[in-house]
């Protein structure tokens, strides 16, 4: 297996303004997909506080962890000096952080709370933004026009409000039992009807206010980190609007493809080049050649149209079967009514007139022994009406 496709490994993609010509890299995901190291790390190389030879075409996660510490050192001035009791406190946080590092290639645990977008349980895995200056941010907010649900748990964290769910529905039980207070148990159970009520309503981890939110939170060009659903994605803002780092690998060969705009809530998206100009399969392509794509797919559009059958009542098909099916039906309406005719004239004792009409209709199909006023049509292979039917829908089909 190819060492870009281990575990620990990341592939780099380069990309170039066309402005200054500056070239950044961009880590995409491997295994562990959107992780937090990945998302900290393309923050830290768009903002130039880390580096790769561009030579590379994939990077470790010890390089990684290695540069991050290279530049945490350079970017806390507390670390080497100032008064003694200081330094030695930041020293022993850089340790904790260098020792936490290994762990965001997977995942950590992140307790938001429903308030802010930047508010959060503090952590010693969150230290690790804390020291890299990048900000965490989320859109999992109450709207503050619900004073009910806002005042009631808007500040409790994620795992303070699965608590008090859980509390409250045994709370049934506990006044049976315990008899505990029943008017601290009742504003319980309203607080956590509004707080499953909000779960429930925002699977997604965002909401409308905390999309506007971030908005507003997230400086003009800052470079942060999101955090959804249990993935962290490298954020920015430009011209007022947020546009999420495109870090998919199977984005590698597309360089025009660099940032996904955030428009809202339901995963609405463009997509953006390293510019912020909006992505256009055909830039970069010959104007002579675009042209002759475009005549080329009108004139074939032209064809079809030109070619489709015209039936006066189509049957319930599909594109170019209409025809034939409508001229097999014929012939099966003509043999019915040749077979009905045979019946008729035997029970009217014409005898010597059917043995030509059986024959004549086994020129078609093979009836059964007795004729039936309903011909089946199981063992009968219909031939298309002409030459001219079947090229039409073999020419529809191939578009």
């Amino acid at each position: 297996m190819p060492s870009e496709e281990f575990e620990d490994n990341y592939r780099i993609k380069w990309i170039s303004e066309r402005s200054t010509g500056k070239k950044y890299a961009v880590l995409l995901q491997n295994r562990n997909g959107p992780c937090p190291l990945l998302a900290i790390s393309n923050a830290l190389l768009l903002r130039g506080n880390i580096d790769i030879h561009q030579d590379m075409s994939h990077v470790n996660e010890e390089m990684l962890i290695e540069k991050i510490t290279e530049y945490i050192f350079r970017a806390n001035p507390l670390l080497r000096e100032g008064e003694e009791e200081v330094v030695a406190n930041e020293q022993q946080n850089l340790a904790d952080v260098i020792t936490t590092l290994p762990k965001l290639k997977s995942g950590i645990d992140v307790n938001v709370r429903f308030n802010a977008p930047d508010a959060f349980e503090f952590t010693p895995e969150l230290s690790c933004f804390d020291m890299c200056r990048v900000t965490l941010v989320h859109g999992w907010l109450v709207d503050p026009q619900d004073p009910s649900s806002f005042d009631s748990f808007a500040r409790l964290t994620y795992n303070q409000l699965v608590d008090l769910i859980i509390t409250a529905s045994s709370d049934q039980y506990e006044q049976l039992e315990n008899g505990i207070n029943l008017e601290e148990s009742s504003k319980r159970q309203v607080i956590a009807k509004l707080a499953a009520d909000f779960l429930e309503d925002n699977p997604s981890q965002l909401t409308l206010h905390g999309f506007h939110a971030l908005s507003s939170v997230v400086g003009e060009n800052e470079i942060c980190v999101f955090f959804r659903n249990n993935h962290f994605s490298t954020l920015t803002r430009r011209d007022g609007k947020l546009f999420l780092l495109v870090s998919d690998l199977g984005y590698l060969h597309e360089p025009e493809i660099v940032w996904d705009k955030f428009i809202g809530i339901h995963g609405e998206s463009q997509f953006f080049n390293v510019d912020f100009v909006a992505y256009d399969p055909f830039r970069g392509v010959d104007k002579r050649d675009q042209d002759l794509a475009e005549r080329l797919q009108a004139e074939e559009n032209r064809k079809v149209l030109k070619l489709k059958p015209k039936a006066s009542k189509p049957s319930i098909t599909t594109g170019g079967e209409a025809s034939s099916s409508n001229q097999d039906e014929d012939e099966d309406y003509k043999l019915a009514k040749k077979l009905q005719e045979m019946e008729v004239s035997k029970s009217r004792g014409q005898a010597t007139r059917a043995p030509r009409q059986t024959r004549k209709a086994t020129n078609t199909t093979t009836p059964s022994t007795t004729p039936s006023t309903t011909p089946s049509t199981t063992n009968r292979t219909p031939q298309p009406a002409s030459d001219k039917s079947k090229s039409i829908s073999s020419s529809c089909w191939q578009q």
